[in-house]
């Protein structure tokens, strides 16, 4: 592969200090490129960098070169097309950026390889359209980038007194404060922190022995054990992306499901733990209040049901009057024990519904029963436990993030793996739907000079017609040394509106498609494998000499090589004064057909003045007629070694056969077509 990024074509310096940003060294950039993980490149540079760049790893990989050889603006604008509605099939921008890797080149090694990848994308295609196809296209469409983890953890600090360890633990500062301790080192500063983590062989026990319990916490040097969130933060910043990959693989039948959805549920455990506490923490005030008032009303109807003499309301306001003490013990014992089992019944209450009931003893004497009825909170006794909330809460959670940190670190490689699956699953179902759904097919790539197809289709009208606005006619054309009369070289005749300019682009998305190793929308098709591919589209309303000389300057460069070339050129006469356009493009022809390796179509207008050129076919788009609404009767399809009619000379020939009063005229003027 590379030595360095600087090898990289589009690796300038802002984008060098992007990646390395980005990725932290040069290497890890390198390794990345290398593995063909290009959806890491998505995110940090814009689609058209990130193609830009995978193309140079791709190519550099499987020991092949992109072809420059699209060298018109037309004919880029050809390629463009043809990628953007291949790329609509796509889901995520992972296979929109390895769509972008389907560029021009002459390996024959490479466009076997991207065409077993299409064969591959519409079988997939075929075994999964339906429900289970739509279903995944949702998941694909959330589908993004892995998110790195390792987010800082606030009010939290590591304290070691291993200088060695030290040195080791300083790769996790960008995640969690660390501090060397030397002895008699004062730690006023560690009050700052909620919670100290030790990492000591001992020598530090001494100095926090009189911190509070649940502010320090003993842990062993390995990572997941001191700091478990540098392992969990991964899985839990990425739980919604398991949680689609898990489905998405089960949709799919693949056993790595499985262990996605134990992750998951590793991970949904401690978020559990994790809100238990802090629910605890939020709700514990709310719950108490809410515990005493039903303790008290409790003690109003055990009073009223006991039956003494006094009405149950009578003996309470006597209760309110009374001090601890003589008065209490004197009470009816019926009555001490209806507070004590009012005070109980709430505390147990309150730990019941903050889930805390196998802790209930941390109640006890919430409720005090100094001033016997009614039932108040004890102060000190919730102040002791909303400290026991919030140090065992973090004891807790903690335990159960190093637990959880133990069980899945290394599994980081498993949720990588099964999302590059799915990425590349999107890829392939989106050249499969493709190839399917506007039914192409694989081009024979020949290595004589014949360019051949039968029931070609444009891609843009294609696409019409499947989405039911349009019904295309498919025509079929051969040029080539193996065709009708040899003709590498041919004009296109015939009138406006038959079709001359789809043909020309069908050839052009067919070349351009069979280069790049995707099927065509043909049944059936030859291509040759040509070094350059030269486009001219009409240029209407450009005839001025500055759209002229540009027009040389692009048509002098295609003879300065002894290179393969396609030529298609669509009216290009217009550019120029009439008088002078039958000179120029009979010169025109006239060199490319003395260009051994040379293929070209001319479209023109033009083909009475230039029928007597040696080596070069005048083939026409034929029309039967103009229907009465003006639109010609065609059939698009050219016929070979036919100068087809214009439309001036149908509208005439119309005329003369239907205005009987003005005949003469129309035929006299029809006579200068013959």
């Amino acid at each position: 592969m590379f030595d360095s990024l600087r090898q990289v074509r589009g690796i300038g310096d802002k984008i060098y200090d992007t990646l390395l940003e980005r990725f932290g060294s040069e290497k890890a950039v390198l390794d990345v490129l290398a593995r063909e993980d290009f959806q890491e490149l998505l995110g940090v540079l814009p689609m058209q960098k990130a193609v830009e760049i995978a193309r140079e790893a791709h190519a550099r990989k499987h020991s092949f070169v992109y072809m420059e050889m699209l060298k018109t603006p037309e004919a880029r604008e050809i390629y463009n097309s043809v990628l953007s509605i291949l790329r609509e099939h796509a889901c995520t921008d992972y296979a929109k950026l390895r769509i972008g890797l389907f560029y021009p080149t002459r390996d024959m090694h490479e466009l076997e390889r991207r065409r077993e990848e299409v064969l591959e994308g519409a079988a997939l295609f075929n075994r999964l359209r339906g429900d289970k196809l739509r279903r995944l296209r949702e998941i694909f469409k959330g589908l993004g980038s892995i998110r790195r983890g390792g987010k800082r953890v606030p009010g939290r600090v590591v304290v070691t007194d291993d200088e060695r360890l030290y040195e080791e633990l300083k790769r996790f500062s960008d995640i969690i404060d660390f501090f060397l301790l030397t002895p008699g080192e004062d730690m006023g500063f560690l009050q700052n922190y909620e919670a100290v983590r030790v990492v000591s062989s001992g020598g530090l026990d001494s100095l926090f022995s009189n911190a509070a319990s649940g502010a320090v916490i003993f842990c062993s040097p390995d990572p997941e054990d001191f700091l478990p969130e540098a392992v969990l933060s991964f899985f839990v910043e990425n739980k919604g992306t398991i949680d689609a990959c898990a489905t998405a693989l089960d949709l799919l039948g693949d056993d790595l499901a499985a262990e996605l959805k134990s992750i998951s549920e590793k991970i949904q455990e401690l978020q559990v733990e994790r809100e238990r506490f802090s629910r605890v923490s939020r709700d514990l005030p709310m719950v108490v209040n809410e515990c005493l008032q039903e303790a008290n009303e409790w003690i109003v109807r055990r009073v009223e049901e006991m039956g003494v003499s006094l009405s149950g309301k009578k003996i309470l306001e006597v209760l309110s009057g009374l001090e601890m003490g003589n008065g209490y013990a004197s009470l009816p014992r019926e009555l001490r024990d209806v507070i004590a089992e009012a005070a109980r019944r709430g505390e147990e209450e309150c730990a019941k519904r903050l889930g805390m009931e196998s802790e209930k003893a941390v109640f006890s004497g919430l409720f005090s029963m100094d001033s016997l009825y009614p039932l108040e909170v004890n102060r000190e006794a919730l102040s002791d436990l909303e400290a026991y909330v919030g140090e065992e809460g973090g004891r807790a959670v903690f335990r159960k993030e190093q637990q959880t940190a133990a069980l899945l670190k290394g599994k980081e490689t498993v949720v990588k793996k099964a999302v590059a699956k799915l990425l590349q699953i999107d890829y392939l179902l989106a050249l499969g739907e493709f190839t399917v759904t506007f039914e192409a097919s694989p081009p024979r790539l020949g290595a004589s000079l014949n360019f051949s197809f039968r029931d070609g289709k444009h891609l843009l009208l294609r696409k019409q017609e499947i989405q039911g606005r349009a019904l295309v006619q498919p025509v079929s054309y051969f040029i080539g040394e193996d065709s009708p009369g040899k003709a590498r070289v041919t004009v296109l005749t015939g009138a406006n509106s038959g079709g001359k300019t789809t043909l020309l682009e069908i050839m052009a998305q067919i070349q351009v498609m069979a280069q790049s190793g995707l099927p065509v929308l043909a049944a059936e098709a030859e291509v040759p494998l040509v070094d350059e591919i030269y486009y001219y589209g009409r240029r209407r309303g450009s005839s001025s000499a500055g759209a002229f000389e540009v027009l040389l300057r692009s048509l002098a460069d295609i003879p300065r090589t002894d290179s393969s070339k396609l030529i298609l050129a669509d009216e290009i006469e217009a550019v120029t004064e009439p008088g002078a356009a039958a000179k120029i493009l009979s010169a025109l022809l006239e060199l490319f057909s003395g260009m051994p390796e040379c293929l070209a179509v001319v479209v023109t207008h033009l083909g009475e003045e230039l029928k007597t050129l040696d080596e070069v076919r005048i083939d026409g788009i034929e029309a039967k007629g103009l229907d009465d609404g003006l639109n010609l009767i065609v059939d698009r399809n050219p016929v070979l070694n036919n100068l087809a009619r214009s439309t001036p000379e149908l509208i005439l020939e119309r005329l003369s056969k239907t205005d009987d009063k003005h005949r003469d005229f129309y035929e006299a003027v029809l006579k200068k077509f013959k």
